[in-house]
This record gives C-alpha cells, structure tokens and sequence, in this order.
C-alpha cells in the first residue's frame, strides 16, 4: 500500500473521530469517536514510524523529539485551561471548552496530511535525479570529440545503422524478456506466495526485534499505569483546583519524556532492559501509593520526571537501534519498527485492564 494513501487514511480516522467527540451528544458516538481517534494514534504512529526507515538515522530524533513535544504542549494546555474554568461550577463552559479543543485540532491534521504527501515527493526526486546525472554522464564520456566535416559525417552514418540494428535486437529481447517476465510471475509469484512471503517476513522480524517490542510493552504498561495512578495520589477532597495535582503531574510526566527523547545526539543506551527495570519499580510505588498514600506530595513531581525520562529514552534508543543496528537488515527494518510499534499499543491495553480491575475491586472509586 502507497505510503500517501496510508497517511491520507489515517487522516480520514483522525478526522472522523474529532468530529465525533466536537458534535456527540450521545455516549455511544463518544466512544466510537475515540475509539477512531486511538486507532488513527496508534496506526499514524506505526506508519511514520515504519517510514524512517528510508532516511537519514538522525531523524529518528527528529520524529521522537517531535512527538515529545506534542505532548508537553498538550499537557500545557490541559493545566491552563484547567485554571480558567472549574469543571464543577461551570459545566457548561468545560463542555464548550471541550468541543472548541477539538475542533481546533482539524487544520493541525490537514496539515499533517499536506507535509506527508509533500514528504512523499520530495523524496521521489532524488532518485529521478540520480538517474538522470547517471544518463548525462555516460553519454558525454561516449560522445567523440569531432573536428571536421569528414569525421562527423562518418560518425553519423555509423550511429544510424548502429542504432536501426540495436533497435531490432532490443525489440526482439524485449519482447522475450516480456514473455519471461509474465511467465516467472506466474509461476513464482502468485497471490498465495505473496502472502506466504509476507507472514515469513513478520515472523522473522518478531524474531529479530522481540526483546526490544517487549521493552516497548513494558515501558508503556507501566508509563501509563503510573499517569493513571497520579488520579489516585491525593485524597479527592484535598485537590487543590489550580494548578490541579493530576494535570500537574501529566505536565511533569510530559516534560520528561521530551527531554528524555530529544536526547539521543548527547546520549545513547543500548542496555534498554535496565531502564525498563528500572521504570518498573516506579510503577510499583505509584501502584501501592494509590491505596495507602505514603508518599510525600512534594516528591511526586520528581518521580512523574523520572518515569516520563525512562519511558522516552527506551523509545527512542529502540527505534535507534532498529534503525542503525546491523543485525537488522534493511529489507526488515521497516516492518521490524512496524512489529515493535504494535507493543507500544499491547502495553498500553493491558494498562487499561489492570487499572479498571484495580478501581473495582480493592481501589474502589471515591
């Protein structure tokens, strides 16, 4: 599938899912909308991130520092709004407040799509390019210095006949390399081998890329446990309402992971496990302190920077490495982000599940 129809879809999803939570005034819309909004999240990620692989390494800091900042800006505006207008006083104004934000992300996904396609195109040029130098080259190297009427009227009988005898030998062997051609095909590649080969490709880059995905699962099941147990770290009625504590620590969770992902020129990992480790015990104390709240609030901020560091350095050190490593090849690097990215998606779901568990069963709501 042509990368500008992946990107033109996906942007088709996004729309379709802002439009819905802009507009819903029923919960079944509002749920089919973000579920459309979650899918074009997850699949526009996997797509842009399955195309760098036909540049330049480096822009995978670009990408991941890129994507870091979207979300501290996003996180930003959460803690801003949040101090204008008090959900409960004014729920009317937070609902207004709610439709105007999405609506205000449409010309930000046409413009994603309009630089995608532009991305896509300016990349096709070099390659013409390239080959039209290659053809200027050689036919100056072959074309002869002449330098008088005798010699340029020999040459020029000896490039026509030349050229009337190639033509014949060329169509002759054009044809037959047709007729090889469409003969191979049939009976090489048919439809069922295609698919066959593609199957073979997923499982040999699931072979090749499997410790790094399962960091990816890790780090998200846990980066997410941890933003969602920040709910839970005061008791409800000892919130302040500006800055409000959850959005408070979203925005230090945000900052974090920016830095951490816009860190690769100065910094690279290759031992991910370890901060996934890491990243785990984090989650552990959130999880404990959304039941018995041990943990002093002045800490917390410096334990959300810290869980965001992690999270951003795993990622973007695994898309390095799929990237550059050499034990990816470069036929497989592309699906071989594509099988990762899938994790990213698996460890946040069962994020997800274990915090519905938790909220009704022994952290039951206020």
């Amino acid at each position: 599938m042509p990368y500008g129809a992946r990107f033109f879809a996906n942007s088709v999803i996004m729309l379709s899912g802002i439009s819905g939570l802009a507009f819903s005034k029923s919960f079944a819309l509002a749920i089919l909308s973000i579920v459309l909004v979650g899918a074009s999240n997850a699949f526009g990620e996997n797509v842009a991130l399955g195309y760098l692989s036909r540049f330049d390494s480096h822009n995978v800091t670009a990408w991941a520092s890129g994507y870091g900042l979207a979300g501290l800006l996003g996180a930003f505006l959460y803690v801003l709004f949040g101090c204008f207008i008090n959900g409960e006083e004014h729920s009317q104004d937070m609902r207004n407040l709610d439709k105007w934000a999405f609506i205000s992300i449409v010309p930000a996904v046409v413009v994603y799509l309009a630089v995608s396609l532009r991305l896509i195109k300016e990349r096709a040029k070099p390659a013409k390019q390239r080959q039209i130098c290659n053809r200027s080259s050689v036919d100056d190297q072959t074309t002869p210095l002449l330098i008088n009427t005798t010699d340029i009227l020999r040459v020029q009988r000896e490039v026509l006949s030349e050229t009337s005898s190639h033509s014949q030998s060329s169509s002759q062997s054009s044809r037959d390399a047709l007729l090889t051609t469409d003969k191979d095909e049939e009976i090489v590649l048919p439809l069922s081998a295609k698919i066959k080969e593609f199957f073979l490709q997923i499982r040999r880059c699931f072979r090749l890329v499997a410790w790094l995905a399962f960091n990816l699962a890790v780090v998200q099941f846990s980066s997410y446990t941890i933003r969602v147990a920040a709910a839970k770290a005061r008791p409800k009625h000892d919130t302040a309402s500006c800055p409000e504590l959850y959005a408070s620590l979203q925005l230090c969770f945000q900052a974090g992971v920016f830095a951490s992902q816009s860190s690769l020129p100065i910094l690279k990992i290759r031992r991910v496990g370890l901060l996934t480790a890491v990243l785990t015990i984090n989650m552990l104390l959130w999880l404990i302190n959304e039941g018995f709240k041990f943990l002093p609030v002045a800490l917390l901020p410096a334990l959300m920077v810290v869980a965001g560091c992690l999270r951003g350095a795993v990622y973007v050190n695994v898309f390095y490495m799929i990237r550059t490593d050499r034990r990816f090849p470069d036929k497989d690097r592309e699906m071989s982000a594509n099988v990762a990215g899938i994790f990213l998606t698996i460890g946040l779901s069962l994020s997800c599940i274990l915090q519905t568990i938790l909220f009704n069963t022994v952290l039951l709501p206020y």
